[in-house]
């Protein structure tokens, strides 16, 4: 049985590498948020990724629809994060701190789903149609959905 010929390629190594590396860092970094919430609030929170994607759509706002510059909706959408945060954990986790986790688990997915559907609404994100219907609002396309 003869080799196959390997074709190794440096910078596509790199490059690979280097992606690698880069995937790998924000999936620790998610990880490390959500075991992070889970010690200090004992609450399994699902809508943390919406969380995070509602504060980007924020910033994304403030630039695109406002005219801020990046340093100063990136400060802004900081303090709304802050505010946001602390009011979802006062009205819709707190009320349920004596109630049974799946209870919690529900109003996290609740609330993932509730920010998921306002930022498809508001944000004129095409979920559904052809490829070029995703492709007629860039910003909000790579933003989004990574791509």
């Amino acid at each position: 049985m003869a080799a196959l010929p390997l074709a190794f390629n440096w910078p596509e190594f790199w490059q690979l590498l280097v992606s690698g590396l880069a995937f790998g860092g924000v999936y620790a970094s998610l990880a490390l948020a959500l075991v992070l919430i889970y010690r200090t609030t004992h609450v399994l929170n699902f809508a943390q990724g919406e969380m995070a994607m509602f504060t980007t759509y924020i910033a994304w706002s403030l630039i695109e629809n406002h005219g801020f510059s990046f340093w100063a909706a990136f400060f802004t959408t900081i303090v709304i994060a802050f505010f946001l945060g602390a009011a979802t954990e006062r009205v819709i986790i707190r009320p349920f701190e004596d109630k049974s986790p799946l209870t919690v688990i529900l109003a996290t997915i609740a609330l993932r789903a509730a920010r998921h559907a306002y930022v498809l609404e508001t944000g004129n994100i095409a979920v559904s149609g052809t490829a070029d219907d995703l492709k007629a609002n860039d910003a909000i396309r790579s933003a989004y959905l990574g791509y």
